[in-house]
């Protein structure tokens, strides 16, 4: 029987996962709008996110993070095939902000995740907020991002959100 540590350990790793997955599918998006002009993923792609931001922001169980993973993925590689755009790379946010000077890249993750819980709180759907969310996790992937900038992007985000 595994211990409580390596339990620990594994479900770090298994968030650290799907937020890499996130940070994927967000590029993914992002890449599709600017290929496609016009173009605007659905609303269930958008619902993945949301759901994926979720169980990062609280203690979910080692199958729901791996489940998750899974379909963020799987999301990412439809969405890939469907609008003629590679597969956004996988990229672990949390290592991001442990670079000097790219610190508000923990508070933009922090807000694009209560934003997240906002909108699903709410239930209402706003492309502006989805499409804010997307371009902020597609952000915290990028090393050449503007860390304050991504950071007041998912303020207003968070903000807009909120008032829902």
């Amino acid at each position: 029987m595994r211990n409580e540590d390596d339990q620990k350990r594994e479900k770090e790793a298994l968030r650290h996962l799907l937020a890499a997955e996130l940070v994927g599918l967000a590029t993914t998006m992002c890449d599709a709008m600017g290929a496609n002009p016009g173009f605007v993923p659905c609303g269930h792609a958008f619902g993945v996110v949301i759901e994926g931001l979720k169980c990062t922001a609280f203690d979910a169980k080692p199958e729901v993070l791996r489940e998750q993973a899974e379909k963020v993925h799987a999301r990412s590689e439809h969405v890939a095939k469907h609008r003629g755009v590679p597969v956004g790379p996988v990229t672990d946010p949390y290592g991001a902000w442990c670079v000097p000077g790219r610190e508000a890249l923990a508070e933009a993750f922090s807000n694009i995740q209560k934003a997240a819980l906002a909108v699903e709180d709410n239930g209402v759907d706003i492309e502006e907020v989805n499409v804010a969310l997307i371009r902020v996790l597609a952000g915290l992937g990028d090393p050449n991002s503007d860390a304050r900038a991504l950071a007041a992007q998912a303020v207003k985000a968070c903000e807009l959100a909120q008032q829902l």
